[in-house]
């Protein structure tokens, strides 16, 4: 196939081939000068590496050029360009990369054929240059030698695997000893309590409570049987002809371990490595789990010392399967014990609601939760009691093999540095909880770890590290470093059998690729329907997570305590600003400060019994409609006691909640019109301080005042989101009856219109922070054409609130960020 000269691409590859005259040591210092050491570890620590790639023949010649300078002779590769024609391979006579098999790893290896695959994360743009195989291998000297595993620890691997599987089956003869109690208490219980007592209203009252108790309890105990768990994050399975140095390595790493190779492995965004078995334990089949995140901030020595100690559970075959055995029945109760189930979310699902009914539910289904939890507790601390804990994971065999491999300092280093990664792995998954709540998800976890952990300074790992040592809730039980005990890590250092320096990201070709796979499935761990379309480039993350933050203070900071002040403030016109002069501005300013001194306490009161009055008019909303559906409604029910829960009263006072509502917003305005008034001063000042920022303040201000004009469409959406809550909820617990359909019907149609007026307002306006754009980009995108599913349209309208004020509230820091930093230039305090 002809490919246009103008489409050919080029690529700049080093074999180690030095310039007459020039050492190796020296073009190595010299590249290590200008490029710095990762990058010399990764082009100096194999025997073919390319340099630079996407390049037309003009960047490739004067790439070569200034190569040659510093002593290195590179070739230039001609590159068939993305979507023409048939790959080097097929070309070449059909012959296609064998899929498995260490033999065939090594004779793939480093092939640059760039796929892409269903997900949407194309392949072509996230190939890494990696290590060669031959290098790999030659940095293995030798297996590891250590003495054979005493009997006596074979004897206590299997008596812990039989200690781990007891506790299930001890907790499996527990429930069904309730459920035989509770059939006897139907079947035999009714005649023995009436042969003591005549039958009559209080006797058959106290066997049916009791009956009803022992069957909830019953039907409890066998919970950790019946309910499903969460999964977690499904682990992103690495391919072998892809990642040919990979499976290498790690097979070295086996090999000299002595355990055998794992089946699969697998990568995911925690921050340790596991092992699992697969087609059960006795199969002696595992798969090898990594978290991405040490592969991006650690070496290989490290990585390997992990693997090491990993592997070193599996090593001894007297002790693996016992291990392997142990190792799944410790996953199933600490699944039990940590994440939830679907019986967990349906109570918090019944405790939402403001009905005494489902809050009586999903508290009776939270406190048997705790039961089932509890009695599993003690189970495993009396299992516990039995050996210690080094017995019951093998780490102190397990910890031999990975200090005879890499050493015992290097261990102390990896041990250390994978107590980083956690630490920063856990805040980092805080931050991405919290930019949830936002609408802002990032498309690789791992790497943002790593970047973190680069700019870490010498404080902040401290305390890091002493903070780690504190919380252990989230570690599984596994060979991570960070769970190895220090007294072996500060034995001294042994006869290291791996000598290999360089960055561990040189072991995976699609790094970048895999680590935004993984990211994407965390997310869809959390319920999320996530594409890869809609997660955020780290770098757009970060830099949207600082202006945030840099909101938040700007508004605390110019506001006070009425930042979230639920109302707009009236910005004065520039036309009637820019006549005044500057003096007389500053002069005004300062006298704006002070009267919203004299009255911010005031105002404070007023908004807090503003946000009240809101919140009964709510509650009186939703019991007015349960009673119209015919529903009990019971005055505590509700988080503020309501003074009345009669239909025909309950209309009073909501329309009096509504006009105490309206007296208060009145009362504010006066203090909204001041905060406006000394926003539009400082702006003006801001203008004039730095002329060439003129457009951009014009920007923000057209914006706010957008954003400020749907607030009446925002209240009336706010409310028809109430109703759609209350008629969904409604129509599940009552059947779709063909009058409450037909408001839930014409209630979704309300909602989309005052949706789309509200886009109409924003679609007019440019976005201040993304002038390529308008105001209505940042919100959601309007539901499919044809009948919308009305929790969709709810939660739709939810997110639709969501960001418009968190819109308004950056655009409101941003203006306060300048009003600022002009009173700070002209010294207004």
């Amino acid at each position: 196939m002809y490919v246009a000269p103008d489409k050919m691409e080029f690529r700049v590859v080093f074999d180690g081939r030095l310039v007459d005259g020039f050492t190796h040591e020296n073009v190595r210092n010299a590249f290590q000068e200008r490029f710095g050491e990762a990058s010399t570890c990764a082009v100096f620590g194999k025997s073919l590496a390319v340099i630079k790639k996407g390049l037309t023949q003009e960047q490739a010649e004067l790439v070569k050029s200034r190569l040659a300078r510093l002593g290195m002779d590179v070739t230039i590769e001609e590159v068939m360009p993305v979507g023409y024609g048939l790959s080097l391979v097929e070309e070449e006579g059909g012959q296609t990369i064998p899929a498995g098999g260490g033999q065939a790893r090594r004779t793939a290896a480093n092939d640059d054929d760039e796929t892409d695959d269903a997900t949407g994360f194309p392949g072509g743009h996230a190939v890494n240059d990696t290590y060669a195989i031959r290098d790999i291998e030659a940095a293995f000297t030798g297996p590891v030698e250590l003495p054979a595993v005493p009997r006596q620890e074979v004897l206590r691997s299997w008596s812990a695997a039989a200690l781990s599987l007891a506790i299930p089956f001890t907790y499996l003869l527990v429930a069904l000893v309730g459920l035989r109690s509770f059939l006897w208490m139907l079947f035999g219980g009714r005649q023995a309590l009436f042969s003591l007592v005549d039958p009559g209203y209080l006797s058959v009252g106290i066997y049916l409570l009791l009956l009803g108790a022992g069957g909830l309890f019953t039907l409890l105990l066998f919970k950790p049987f019946i309910a499903r768990t969460a999964s977690g994050p499904q682990p992103v399975t690495v391919e072998p002809a892809r990642e040919q140095v990979l499976f290498a390595f790690v097979e070295e790493v086996a090999e000299a371990v002595g355990a055998p190779m794992p089946d699969d492995v697998l990568f995911d965004t925690g921050a340790r490595v596991t092992t699992r078995s697969v087609n059960g334990p006795f199969a002696g089949e595992y798969t090898l789990t990594v978290g991405l995140p040490l592969i991006w901030s650690s070496d290989v020595r490290s990585l390997a010392g992990a693997l090491a100690a990993e592997f070193g559970n599996l090593a001894d075959p007297r002790c693996r399967r016992a291990r392997l055995l142990g190792r799944r029945a410790d996953d199933w109760l600490e699944r039990r014990l940590r994440d939830r189930d679907n019986w967990d979310l349906a109570g918090e699902r019944w405790s939402a609601y403001d009905l005494r009914a489902l809050k009586f539910a999903g508290s009776m289904a939270g406190r048997g939760a705790r039961l089932c939890r509890l009695l599993l507790e003690r189970l495993a601390d009396t299992a516990g009691r039995f050996l210690p804990p080094s017995a019951r994971d093998g780490q102190a065999d397990a910890e031999r093999y990975a200090l005879a491999l890499v050493g015992g300092e290097q261990y102390a280093r990896t041990k250390e540095s994978f107590e980083l990664i956690a630490a920063l792995r856990r805040a980092a998954v805080g931050d991405l909880e919290s930019a949830l709540d936002a609408g802002r998800m990032v498309d690789n976890l791992p790497r943002m770890i790593a970047e973190r952990a680069e700019r870490l300074d010498a404080n902040e790992r401290a305390r890091l590290l002493d903070a780690g040592n504190e919380e252990h809730a989230d570690r599984r039980v596994s060979s991570s470093p960070g769970r190895q005990s220090a007294r072996r890590t500060a034995e001294p250092e042994a006869g290291a059998v791996l000598h290999f320096d360089g960055p561990a990201s040189g072991l995976v070709r699609d790094l970048d690729r895999l680590s935004k796979l993984a990211t994407l499935q965390w997310y869809r761990a959390h319920d999320l329907d996530v594409a890869p379309d809609d997660l955020l480039p780290l770098e757009a993350f970060e830099s949207e997570a600082e202006s945030q933050r840099r909101a938040t203070d700007s508004n605390h900071r110019y506001f006070g305590e009425l930042s979230d002040l639920p109302m707009h403030l009236p910005l004065p016109g520039r036309a009637l600003t820019e006549k005044i002069s500057t003096g007389k501005l500053v002069a005004g300013l300062g006298n704006l400060k002070e009267k919203f001194r004299s009255v911010r306490v005031e105002a404070v009161g007023r908004r807090d019994r503003l946000y009240l009055q809101r919140e009964y008019q709510r509650y009186y909303e939703q019991a007015a409609f349960w009673a119209e559906a015919g529903l009990p409604v019971e005055a505590d029910t509700y988080r503020l006691k309501l003074a009345t829960t009669d239909p025909k009263e309950m209309g009073g006072y909501l329309s009096e909640h509504r006009k105490s509502e309206l007296a208060l917003a009145e009362e504010l305005r006066s203090v909204a019109d001041l905060l406006g008034k000394r926003l539009g001063v400082g702006l003006e000042l801001a203008r004039r301080l730095d002329p060439g920022s003129a457009d951009d303040v014009d920007l923000l201000c057209a914006a706010y005042e957008a954003v400020s004009a749907t607030c009446v469409e925002a209240r009336d959406l706010e409310n028809s989101g109430l109703r759609l809550d209350l008629l969904i909820g409604f129509c599940d617990q009552a059947g779709n009856k063909p009058e409450q359909r037909r408001r839930l019907d014409a209630e979704v149609l309300r909602s989309l219109n005052i949706r789309e007026r509200i886009r109409e307002t924003c679609a007019a306006v440019r976005d201040p922070f993304r002038p390529e754009v308008t105001l209505d980009f940042a919100l959601p995108d309007s539901p499919a054409a044809g009948s919308p599913d009305p929790r969709e349209v709810l939660e739709d309208a939810t997110e639709t609130l969501r960001r418009l004020e968190r819109l308004a509230f950056r655009l409101r820091g941003r203006m306060a960020e300048l009003a600022l930093a002009a009173e700070e230039h002209h010294g207004v305090l």
